[in-house]
């Protein structure tokens, strides 16, 4: 523990949605059946989960938009969980033409790298 959380506020299904998004992003354009995202979320080590448990995640993550099912080939995350990803690259990207641009040995983002 970091002394800033506490088992107090631990929520069991919230901890097994997180792994259940974890383990889907591993490959987030391949779809896994249930069994394979049980054996992909247990292989975290955080312990053991059910495919009980790991169905509910998956169909609270549907809900939500976040992941879907697709017929005959199994469970794969959305573009809606995916765009956290292009955020975060847009984010960084944002700071370093503010903070970074111009300074010597500093890479531009948006122009491709020349190859030697």
């Amino acid at each position: 523990m970091n002394g800033r959380t506490s088992p107090t506020y631990t929520s069991t299904g919230q901890q097994i949605l997180l792994r259940v998004i974890e383990a889907l992003a591993v490959d987030p354009m391949t779809p896994r059946p249930v069994a394979r995202v049980v054996e992909a979320v247990n292989a975290l080590g955080c312990g053991t989960i059910s495919r009980d448990q790991t169905f509910r995640a998956l169909q609270n993550l549907a809900i939500a938009e976040w992941a879907g099912e697709v017929p005959d080939a199994g469970w794969r995350l959305s573009p809606r969980a995916v765009r956290l990803s292009e955020n975060f690259r847009l984010a960084i990207a944002d700071a370093h033409r503010v903070y970074l641009a111009g300074a010597p040995g500093v890479l531009d983002p948006d122009e491709p790298e020349e190859l030697s």
